[in-house]
């Protein structure tokens, strides 16, 4: 089973290693920068599985690739996406784009 069986489904559960370092947790970008090997399943939009994992291979992208993600997102998910972009103007943190892709 490949990403074909992604089709039709709203919604990604991303599940990346735990890594642990002197009682600190990383969190997923970090995690994904140190191993890149996660794995993917269709889920709602609570995270509830639907589907079977899949193994595959997480990108921090930037530039071109991080803007076409983002463009895709705001399509996917107006008017939603549109209004936690408002809020997340307030966070200190900057956005992280992933690309998924097959292992």
């Amino acid at each position: 089973m490949g990403f074909a069986a992604f089709a039709g489904h709203k919604y990604l559960n991303l599940e990346s290693e735990i890594v642990r370092v002197h009682h600190r947790r990383f969190g997923k970008s970090e995690r994904i920068r140190n191993n890149n090997r996660v794995r993917v399943a269709p889920c709602n939009a609570r995270g509830g599985l639907l589907g079977e994992w899949v193994d595959a291979r997480a990108e921090i992208v930037s530039g071109a690739e991080a803007e076409q993600g983002m463009q895709l997102l705001n399509k996917k998910y107006f008017p939603w996406k549109q209004l936690l972009d408002f809020f997340a103007l307030f966070r200190k943190r900057e956005r992280t784009v992933f690309a998924i892709r097959p292992a």
